[in-house]
């Protein structure tokens, strides 16, 4: 299925029975004036800018399809005339190839210092493409790795995958982290100089796991035992396992903003036991969640150009974890899609020093509107939390 935009700019559905080298589509939109635009795979929510270029997105997190890529990935986009009925498509994106070993349920391959997002780079994220001369630029929100999952949490079947990424070049640390459903872990880490994918560029990366025990911990089991709630000094949200959304075939936690006051949206996530921090406060550790909203906090978040504020028990600075698009600063995360993303901040030495008796007890998450006009905007939005766990982010050289 293809998306070919009408004259008001929607996209439009188009199909066909076969598919191969080239194919006959059928649908119905209402004729542009100038330019017939469209692109594959078809999705509903794809728009164009005022200047007429195509914003889609890589995602930052993908589901695994063997010998193919994830369903949530624009690849390809084409235009002709408004008078003519052909199109001929060309690339958006880059591939990375990768040959996994039985087993495996996500890969995430990433620059852990997240200096690329300074710049005009990133390897996932938003893209707008110039349908005249289908070249993808930086447009909007950027993140600084691609991860790789197994949809329904189980293991993968051995053969190929693909992660998409935007066309990027890059020099500095590369971290790439395998994890297999027996609870074993691969993590190695690169210096490279000028490594890049170009539009329609496909990379392999030739890994021979050598799989060890995975020494972080998951936070968040989706269990009885598990512990979630949200309280603040002006009120308590609604917040509880969700009965549909499933990350990785574990229900996720499900949190509305029910509130009208200001910095009222604080969600404390405590996992089934405590934990000593000591022995992941060698700043080798991170915490690690997902996290994916429903279209209402989209459209608060366009409003206000929105924060998402992390941040965890005793830590009054906030940790350093992701740049959003244009200048918002370090204490926000990007998210314009609804689409799962990754979380990952370290646990620095010092960082580890503010837990209460040596203890990770709890992960506190914020989205805290500043004004009463904020908070009435967001009120009624829905956002999903998944993957929270304790993870190594250094490894061997490889």
């Amino acid at each position: 299925k293809i998306g070919v935009f009408d004259k008001n700019g929607k996209p439009q559905p188009f199909t066909t029975k076969e598919g191969g080298t080239s194919a006959t589509f059928t649908g119905t939109a209402t004729a542009p004036s100038d330019t017939w635009k469209a692109f594959y795979p078809y999705n509903e929510k794809a728009s164009l800018t005022e200047s007429g270029d195509l914003v889609s997105n890589i995602p930052e997190v993908q589901f695994a399809k063997k010998d193919g890529v994830s369903d949530n990935v624009t690849l390809l986009v084409a235009s002709c005339d408004a008078s003519k009925n052909q199109f001929l498509f060309t690339q958006v994106c880059g591939l990375i190839k990768i040959d996994l070993p039985e087993g495996c349920v996500s890969v995430t391959l990433e620059n852990p210092d997240n200096t690329e997002l300074d710049k005009d780079g990133g390897m996932t994220g938003n893209v707008g493409t110039k349908f005249a001369k289908t070249t993808a630029y930086s447009w909007g929100f950027r993140y600084s790795g691609v991860t790789l999952l197994s949809s329904d949490g189980e293991g993968l079947e051995a053969g190929t995958y693909y992660m998409a990424v935007r066309p990027f070049k890059y020099t500095g640390k590369l971290l790439l982290t395998m994890r297999h459903k027996d609870g074993k872990v691969y993590i190695a880490e690169r210096n490279v100089t000028d490594f890049s994918v170009q539009r329609g560029e496909i990379l392999s990366l030739k890994v021979n796991p050598e799989w060890t025990t995975d020494s972080g911990v998951q936070l968040y089991i989706g269990r009885d035992g598990d512990k979630f709630y949200v309280k603040t000094a002006t009120t308590s949200s609604s917040v509880q396992m969700s009965k549909d959304v499933k990350f990785m075939g574990v229900p996720a936690i499900r949190w509305e903003l029910t509130s009208e006051a200001q910095w009222s949206g604080i969600l404390n996530v405590e996992g089934s036991k405590y934990i000593d921090i000591k022995p992941y406060s060698d700043g080798n550790y991170a915490i690690e969640y997902y996290v994916k909203c429903e279209d209402s906090a989209l459209d608060a978040g366009n409003k206000y150009d929105e924060l998402f504020w992390n941040m965890i028990e005793n830590d009054k600075y906030y940790p350093v974890y992701r740049r959003s698009g244009g200048n918002k600063g370090r204490l926000y995360l990007g998210i314009s899609d609804n689409q799962w993303h990754r979380i990952t901040f370290p646990l620095t030495p010092d960082y580890c020093s503010k837990f209460y008796q040596g203890q990770l007890w709890r992960v506190k998450l914020g989205i805290n509107p500043n004004s009463e006009e904020m908070a009435k905007a967001y009120k009624g939005s829905v956002f999903y939390f998944g993957g929270f766990r304790l993870v190594r982010k250094t490894g061997s050289a490889d």
